[in-house]
């Protein structure tokens, strides 16, 4: 990072972060993509889509359960990275949330522990909200790949 010039920057993160998401994820959909019947495609392909249409139309609809789980896990993972940020940004202006808590709040033997629970509050809602609202989608998704049909 240091000889492409991106220390300090969060534009570090945005290249170092998928060495750590993207090969789970890949995993997942994997999963998830073989448990979708061949029968699919074949009865698209008889009924005169070609392939882009049945991308569209058949396996993003079906796949939407393990799409929403990979992105759940890519948000979650990438929101609550710790060492990658401390590692790559130093100055406190450009510090990510969980790192900037520890750094600023935390001096030493002092904690500041009403300053930290705020922002462990700020920091753990919007991973809540989006589990919330999309929870259905993320366990069909994850146990829809575990067994092969």
């Amino acid at each position: 990072m240091g000889s492409l010039g991106l220390l300090n920057s969060k534009w570090s993160l945005l290249l170092v972060l998928p060495t750590a998401i993207v090969p789970f994820c890949t995993w997942i959909l994997i999963g998830y993509f073989s448990s979708i019947p061949k029968e699919l495609d074949e009865a698209a392909l008889v009924d005169g889509a070609n392939h882009f249409q049945m991308l569209i139309r058949i396996f993003l609809p079906v796949a939407l359960p393990g799409l929403v789980a990979a992105t759940l896990f890519a948000f979650t993972i990438s929101w609550a990275s710790f060492l990658y940020p401390m590692a790559f940004i130093f100055s406190s202006d450009q510090q990510i949330l969980t790192v900037g808590t520890v750094s600023t709040l935390i001096t030493g033997d002092v904690y500041a522990w009403g300053g930290l629970m705020a922002a462990a509050l700020l920091a753990c809602l919007p991973p809540v909200i989006f589990y919330v609202f999309l929870m259905d989608y993320y366990i069909s998704g994850l146990t829809a790949g575990s067994t092969k049909a």
